[in-house]
């Protein structure tokens, strides 16, 4: 069995030697896994290695006799060797190919709300589904969505066009930038098994969370001190100052989300 290859316009024919059938973790449709071999001289062998390096990042293409794209691969692992055989020299080279999916989103459900993702990705992090999404919002929309925030719970999500099975996931950082009436969406979805992990998470930014937590608790303190002065001296009666406290704590939320506003969603991602 053999497998044609495009290296950047070039075909380069690659004996299967070993092919291996799995399902998709997305879809679950059937997928294959190939490893393939060829044999190439110094100046060919020069061309693809160095498009094989780009190839792991971007991926390769498999195609017919007249060239039309049948499949995208990732390349899991690349090897090659030199191979002295008079009067020409060859390389050997082997490669490990997964088949990649083209995934389109028609829609995306969160517990009953419907939205329609102008950027979208997901991936799998130690068998989780993790989803990046960037929608367009109404006002309207963006205060349910932060209702679903607010609740910091696990939703049902739908992927309509990828896969219609309900997953149990959590929303992450409220990224969010304001653009005349609409505003743009940065959805973070997890899985619930991603946090049930035992495998330890490395957070580079809990120095400067720690350090907001003490600043905010001075602050805090400042405030409360504030509120017992304005009292003893009467400019403030205790039911104002039970008032001032609940209509805080009830803005609480609202406040944070603020914290999350970037200029522009598409130039900080």
């Amino acid at each position: 069995m053999y497998i044609d290859i495009d290296f950047e316009g070039n075909k380069l024919t690659f004996n299967i030697k070993k092919e291996i059938a799995f399902f998709s973790k997305h879809t679950g449709v059937g997928l294959k896994k190939i490893e393939a071999s060829v044999y190439v001289d110094k100046e060919i062998h020069e061309n693809i290695t160095k498009i094989i390096e780009k190839a792991k990042k971007t991926g390769i293409n498999s195609i017919d006799k007249q060239g039309k794209i049948l499949k995208k691969w990732k390349i899991k692992n690349s090897t090659y060797s030199y191979i002295e055989n008079k009067p020409i020299s060859k390389y050997y080279h082997f490669l490990e190919l997964e088949e990649i999916e083209d995934l389109h989103i028609d829609s995306l459900i969160i517990d009953k709300l419907i939205f329609h993702p102008y950027s979208y990705n997901e991936e799998f992090v130690r068998d989780a589904l993790i989803i990046d999404a960037k929608v367009n919002l109404s006002e309207l929309q963006f205060t349910e969505v932060k209702k679903l925030i607010e609740k910091n719970d696990y939703f049902k999500v739908i992927r309509h066009g990828i896969s219609d099975e309900p997953r149990e996931m959590k929303l992450g950082l409220p990224l969010w930038s304001k653009h005349k009436d609409t505003i743009k969406y940065y959805f973070t979805l997890s899985e619930k098994n991603y946090f049930e992990t035992k495998e330890k998470n490395i957070n580079y930014s809990y120095p400067m969370i720690l350090n907001m937590s003490f600043l905010l608790a001075k602050q805090d303190g400042i405030l409360k001190e504030l509120l017992t002065i304005l009292s003893s001296k009467k400019v403030l009666t205790n039911e104002e100052i039970t008032e001032i406290k609940e209509k805080a704590s009830n803005q609480t939320w609202s406040r944070e989300i603020d914290f999350y506003q970037v200029k522009n969603i598409d130039e900080f991602l």
